[in-house]
């Protein structure tokens, strides 16, 4: 009897596994099977932050190389927010936080090596919900910094599938002039 439930429950784990790769599942910050439209990109943001640090490596997941300077890139993503605020969203009766709501902004534009803009400014705003205790500071504001780099990586998995739907017109002419 034990044999059949061992077996029975294996076959509806791989059932269940089958149907989630059907249906194109993919875990979370896997980057799935994007391309950006350009060889190499420029990032007006340095490396040495953790943001700078992990958008570098996501991009470059997708076979897109990133470099130092602007002149020599296909494309250059030009960041021109990224702010944290936060709200309270209620209180005690004591008059004490109870709820935050914690907001991360990021606006973005993509321009070509020419200066031309592919992608015009876009802003992404993410909204979280951090309730709060005084009794437990520390614990909270660690919870508030877990939460703002989870909105960072949830924008960074955002801006790659935009920048991979970008399309960049073919300057290239093959038709042959009239005589």
């Amino acid at each position: 009897m034990k044999r059949h439930s061992l077996s029975c429950s294996a076959l509806i784990a791989l059932i269940a596994t089958l149907m989630l790769s059907a249906c194109g599942f993919a875990l979370r910050g896997t980057g799935g099977d994007f391309r950006l439209p350009f060889e190499t990109l420029y990032i007006n943001v340095p490396n040495t932050e953790y943001f700078g640090a992990t958008l570098k490596r996501q991009i470059e997941s997708t076979g897109t190389k990133v470099i130092k300077d602007r002149k020599l890139a296909d494309a250059s993503l030009e960041i021109l927010e990224r702010s944290r605020d936060r709200e309270t969203l209620s209180l005690s009766t004591a008059g004490r936080v109870r709820e935050y709501a914690l907001f991360y902004t990021f606006r973005f534009q993509v321009k070509d090596k020419e200066n031309h803009i592919l992608l015009d400014p876009v802003e992404i705003r993410l909204r979280r919900t951090l309730t709060y205790s005084e009794s437990q500071a520390y614990a909270k504001d660690k919870e508030e910094e877990m939460l703002y780099e989870d909105m960072e990586n949830d924008v960074m998995l955002q801006l790659i599938r935009r920048l991979a739907n970008i399309e960049v017109p073919d300057l290239t002419d093959d038709t042959e002039p009239d005589l």
